[in-house]
């Protein structure tokens, strides 16, 4: 006998995670940041003459070499974390629909719209 699936989630769901009271989901939170810190690695790595070419495999030294190829490797992993970055957005996205609640389309799209682009907007408009 099989247990449908919204009973196996939840019983993983809420055996793993804590959630703060604003429905939050606390790990995805240390996920992000830590994803955030990886990203900011990686790009100043890139800056730099040896980590740009150790992007592109063209290892100047062997220290480099091993770098890269080491489990180390996740420090700086950049594209991985925004994979990570996706990975979240998808679940936090598809939660309420798993939970059974309806969502409508263009609540949806209004708090995000204010959220990401509005704020996109000022920043252009404040560097320009």
């Amino acid at each position: 006998m099989s247990l449908p699936a919204s009973i196996i989630y939840h019983s993983v769901i809420e055996g793993l995670i804590v959630m703060k009271e604003n429905k939050r989901i606390e790990i995805f939170d240390g996920m992000r940041g830590l994803a955030a810190v990886v990203v900011l690695i990686y790009h100043v790595l890139n800056w730099s003459p040896v980590g740009y070419a150790a992007g592109k495999f063209e290892f100047i030294n062997e220290g480099w070499r091993w770098f890269t190829r080491s489990p180390l490797k996740i420090v700086w992993a950049g594209n991985e974390a925004v994979i990570v970055f996706y990975l979240i957005a998808g679940f936090v996205i598809a939660k309420p629909y798993i939970d059974g609640r309806s969502i409508h389309f263009g609540e949806f799209v209004e708090k995000r719209f204010t959220r990401l682009v509005l704020p996109y907007w000022v920043i252009l408009l404040v560097t320009f």
